[in-house]
């Protein structure tokens, strides 16, 4: 019994980190709206975000001018990141086209609204965030002059991935505990 002590107390440190490392559903905790940055393209209205969605709209700068407003965030350790989004445009054609809803990532600017698609459109989607990079909403307006779109995004969650060293870890524990086991029945 006495030498399962160093793997029992392995094993319950390690359940103890993984504790820390439950999922955050919707904008709370460390994802709650006040530690996100808002970028406000010209024209644009600032992002309204509560526990259960955000709300983001595209700007409407002047002209053809190009602009965008951001909702972003770095995030702290790596995840899973999944959301549900509902899109909207009203610009005068009814052509997503000229407003594009997506998100931020390491690769820039992933469109998730269609182009071709309706004026209303929505969806589910799914991206593996590591840590210490920018994660983040956008909503662009390629002109300005015929309307804006808005899109709401709810069902947030961050699911946390273990890092290597934590899974080396574990089994690493798993491993003492079973030889530790196998000495223990050998000796009898």
């Amino acid at each position: 019994m006495k030498s399962l002590w160093p793997a029992f107390v392995a094993a319950s440190s390690l359940l103890c980190a993984t504790a820390q490392a439950a999922p955050v559903i919707g904008f709370t905790g460390d994802f709650a709206p006040a530690n996100w940055t808002s970028a406000v393209g010209t024209n644009g209205a600032t992002p309204s975000a509560d526990a259960s969605f955000l709300s983001i709209t595209s700007p409407r700068p002047d002209g053809f001018d190009s602009s965008w407003t951001d909702f972003s965030i770095v995030v702290g350790a790596a995840a899973k990141i999944s959301f549900d989004w509902s899109y909207v445009t009203s610009d005068l054609d009814n052509d997503p086209f000229y407003d594009p809803f997506g998100i931020l990532s390491v690769n820039g600017f992933t469109p998730l609204s269609d182009d071709d698609g309706d004026a209303s459109q929505s969806g589910s989607y799914s991206v593996v965030v590591d840590a210490g990079e920018v994660f983040g909403f956008r909503a662009w307006a390629i002109d300005g002059d015929f309307g804006t779109a808005t899109t709401r995004v709810g069902n947030f969650r961050v699911d946390f991935i273990p890092e290597p060293t934590t899974l080396l870890l574990l089994a690493a524990a798993l491993a003492a505990a079973s030889a530790a086991k196998r000495r223990g029945t050998s000796r009898v």
